[in-house]
């Protein structure tokens, strides 16, 4: 348990440190489980757009984190 969390602290952590401006993700809308995490890490959504995936329409979303 907590895996994860780790992960992604250590992902944005050598991200930091490298001085990458900016992060971008995508998701897709109706995950808000995932899209409040990566909120709470300073992520923002930036941009919505139609796309098709595993054969349904979906509403992906794409997140950005700046430094």
């Amino acid at each position: 348990r907590g895996l994860g969390d780790v992960y992604k602290r250590q992902a944005l952590a050598f991200a930091d440190a490298q001085g990458f401006v900016q992060i971008n993700l995508w998701t897709f809308s109706g995950l808000n489980a995932a899209r409040y995490l990566y909120e709470s890490q300073g992520f923002a959504l930036v941009e919505e757009k139609l796309g098709s995936k595993w054969g349904i329409e979906v509403l992906e979303q794409r997140l950005t984190r700046c430094l």
